[in-house]
Order: C-alpha cells, then structure tokens, then sequence
C-alpha cells in the first residue's frame, strides 16, 4: 500500500509541472555514478532537482538523496541552480477526487541546506569510489555477536544490527566514511 500511495504522489505531482520543460525519472550518469532524479525541470540557465516524497515534511535522509543526485548532475556537467522536495500538505483535507496538485503537495526549496552538505558528499563518494578500485575488498572479520544479534523476523539482514551504529560495538571501530552509513543503503 505505501508503494502504491507513493506512486499516486509522484504521479499528482506531475501536473505541477504542466507548461514547463522537464523530464520524469531523469537518469544521470558521471562515471561510475548513476542517480535517477524524479524530477529534473529545465531551466533557461540551468536545472532543478526535485524529489518527490510520499511524506508531510522534508526529512535529512531526502537532503542527502538531493545532495548526492545534485553531485551527480554536477559532475554530468549539468547546471544545477536548485534542488527541492515535494511532499504532502499535513494541513491539507483530502476531499472528493480528483485531487488538485496545489491543494495537496508543497514544493520545499532546499537549495541551502543541500549545498551544505555537498561538502561532505563529494569527498565521501571520492573515498567510497576509490575503494572499489581496490583489487582486495576491505577485511573485516565478523565477530561473535554478530549472530546473536541477527533477526529472522527482520530477514537475517545485518543492516538492522544494534552493533553498526556509530556507537555500537562495531559501529565504534569502522571507519567514519564506511559505506554502510549512506542513508538508506540497506
């Protein structure tokens, strides 16, 4: 149902987008990057990025996401001039269909807040990158509480272990740009 609900966001926000020169679900590629943006408006000097969220507020995890597609639109050689959100209104009163665009869903500009974390994001990816070159992977050997805390329910994942936080047991000995703490990546 949650997908569902998300593809009826993302089709709704579509017609924001009515008269205006844009591309749905834009790949872009620079290198071994790739990022798919939901959005990708042409501007006259420029693109803007938009990302499309079945949620009633902009959450750090989307900031990343946009940080990270803007990198990539970036390095592609694309001239971002904003990157934002779009998400539902919590004030909004749903009512007879068909739904209005305006009447549901805000655009969240997030250009500052992204172009700060772009600090971060690029020479994280450039350090991230430069380890998959590697002939041999990174060596970690995995410890004895790494079974214990695996969950069958959970579908035996290690990314749901307690331990990998960054103050957990192995959490406190990897390293700060250790992939597994890209947003969402399990």
């Amino acid at each position: 149902p949650f997908l569902r609900e998300a593809q009826q966001v993302e089709d709704l926000a579509e017609s924001l987008f009515t008269g205006k020169p844009y591309k749905r679900e834009a790949e872009i590629q620079a290198g071994p990057l790739q990022a798919r943006i939901d959005y990708l408006e042409q501007l006259s000097d420029g693109v803007w990025v938009w990302e499309v969220k079945a949620s009633s507020s902009v959450k750090p995890v989307h900031l990343w996401d946009l940080a990270f597609q803007c990198l990539v639109a970036e390095r592609a050689g694309l001239n971002v001039r904003g990157v934002g959100v779009i998400h539902l209104d919590k004030n909004a009163i749903r009512g007879v269909e068909p739904l209005k665009a305006e009447e549901v869903l805000i655009q969240k500009d997030c250009w500052e807040d992204v172009q700060s974390l772009l600090e971060g994001v690029s020479p994280e990816v450039d350090v991230q990158l430069k380890t998959l070159t590697k002939e041999t992977p990174p060596r970690f050997t995995p410890q004895g509480q790494c079974k214990a805390s695996r969950s069958s329910k959970l579908g035996n994942r290690p990314d749901t272990c307690p331990h990998l936080g960054v103050e957990g047991y192995c959490g406190k000995r990897l390293p700060m740009n250790w992939a597994g703490y890209l947003p969402r990546f399990g």
